[in-house]
């Protein structure tokens, strides 16, 4: 059945003249995003937002699906599975978000972490050495007591 057949339709939801487009832009703007997530530094970020590249890349054509090819009154259960499978991905891509926010707040308490024992261990060597250059040995000539 050509493409002019499907758009005429009467139950379905949009035009391919409208979400075809609106697909085939989000699919490069997901495949550019593929490509330059690679910069991302901790692993396990760059994973889960990978993830989440091919659910929404997949979720753009599921929606493509549904709203302009699947028709209700032709086959009511295509349509139905269509719809079904945009809402799970939908959903899916909610829970890797949430699951790359909690990652990040790991990500970023561990870093946190880090950086309070790196200046802990400085501020310690520094009072030590600030200790010896203000507290020199007051009799230099005695020798040290064991």
């Amino acid at each position: 059945m050509p493409f002019a057949a499907l758009a005429s339709s009467s139950s379905i939801i949009a035009p391919i003249q409208y979400t075809l487009p609106s697909a085939l832009l989000l699919t490069g703007v997901l495949i550019t995003y593929w490509f330059f997530a690679c910069t991302i530094k901790p692993r396990s970020r760059r994973r889960i937002r990978r993830a989440n590249t091919l659910v929404l890349l997949v979720l753009s054509w599921f929606t493509f699906y549904a709203a302009s090819i699947a028709d209700y009154d032709l086959a009511p259960k295509s349509f139905v599975i269509a719809w079904i499978g945009v809402l799970g991905l939908t959903v899916l891509s909610g829970a890797l978000a949430a699951f790359d926010s909690a990652n990040n707040i790991r990500v970023h308490r561990k870093y946190r972490r880090q950086r309070r024992a790196d200046r802990r261990a400085q501020s310690s060597a520094l009072n030590i050495s600030s200790a010896a250059a203000l507290d020199p040995d007051p009799h230099p000539d005695r020798p040290a007591s064991s």
